[in-house]
């Protein structure tokens, strides 16, 4: 069960259902305060309003009739939680070592959120002229940005070698099966793939090779240890205004001032921190070498990627 361990609903919907309750008749007494803040019992096991707080708050509602629809839905979903997890407390799962791991695991991550959240303070909103330089640094994503239609082939691990040699393989090709066909004949194992997508959903390390391409042509980057291989087949036009990006811009600018500190911050505890390497663990990279990883979209074009979504 993936259940998001903080969301954030309209809170103040669903209190002031129960501040009313509570509140009815204030002789009723502290007893009575108490039975309002249960929403349900299930095999007598008692479900607060508070347990429906944690899961809807930051889900943003437009009325009254739609906050009282989402807490009918949570509260469901809380009961069908509770019912599962009486039955894996009856079973013994919580003392099964797979069960226990994972339940550690996910007190480790809490508590680790919990403390960079104290520690590392929500940043400012980024003034009207950091926002403007991003949007004017950045036309790729806003005044030129484009849609494409693109086919792709990624390679998860190739050396030197073999990144030249594809390379070689595309500027000599005439269609991308004849580069699929060779990645093949050499046995290297990659995937295929068409997709249709707008600029802020590839790489941000990535997007300025691709905006460079003309509809037809290709090329090839290094993805972490791989390899990736893109090809517009086609592309059109679809240029954000300014102000229309603005808001976006602006989040995008604090996420990252966000994730900036926080990186910061595990920095100077691990400079602190006395780390032992123990066993067959591979090295870690040295200081100031980037480790190697898959290909993904890097955070500002995902954040970018989910802000933008309205505005298409």
């Amino acid at each position: 069960m993936n259940f998001p361990h903080r969301f954030s609903v309209l809170s103040w919907v669903v209190l002031a259902m129960v501040l009313s309750t509570g509140c009815s008749d204030k002789k009723e007494g502290a007893a009575a305060k108490t039975a309002s803040q249960v929403v349900a019992k299930v095999n007598g096991t008692e479900l607060t309003v508070h347990q429906l707080n944690s899961l809807a708050g930051g889900i943003s509602v437009s009325s009254k009739e739609q906050a009282e629809k989402l807490r009918s839905q949570i509260l469901e979903r809380l009961i069908d939680q509770e019912i599962l997890l009486q039955k894996a407390v009856e079973e013994k799962l919580d003392r099964d070592p797979n069960v226990m791991q994972a339940m550690e695991s996910a007190r480790r991550d809490v508590l680790a959120r919990a403390y960079l959240d104290k520690k590392v303070s929500r940043p400012e909103k980024p003034a009207d002229s950091a926002i403007a330089d991003y949007y004017a640094r950045n036309p790729a994503l806003f005044k030129d940005r484009r849609f494409y239609n693109v086919e792709e082939i990624q390679v998860a691990n190739i050396d030197a070698q073999g990144l030249a040699a594809l390379q070689e393989s595309l500027a000599a090709a005439r269609s991308f099966d004849d580069v699929a066909a060779k990645l093949k004949a050499q046995d290297v194992f990659f995937q295929r793939n068409a997709a249709t997508r707008f600029a802020e959903q590839f790489p941000m390390e990535l997007l300025p090779r691709v905006h460079a391409l003309r509809d037809g042509q290709a090329t090839v980057v290094r993805a972490g240890q791989g390899a990736y291989v893109v090809r517009v087949i086609s592309s059109q036009p679809a240029p954000l205004v300014e102000a229309a990006a603005r808001p976006v811009i602006g989040q995008m600018l604090m996420n990252t001032e966000r994730a900036e500190k926080l990186k910061a911050e595990v920095t100077r505890l691990r400079e602190q921190a006395k780390v032992e390497y123990t066993g067959t663990m591979p090295a870690p990279p040295a200081k100031g070498e980037a480790a190697a990883v898959p290909p993904a979209r890097a955070d500002d074009a995902a954040n970018l990627e989910r802000g933008l979504k309205g505005l298409k």
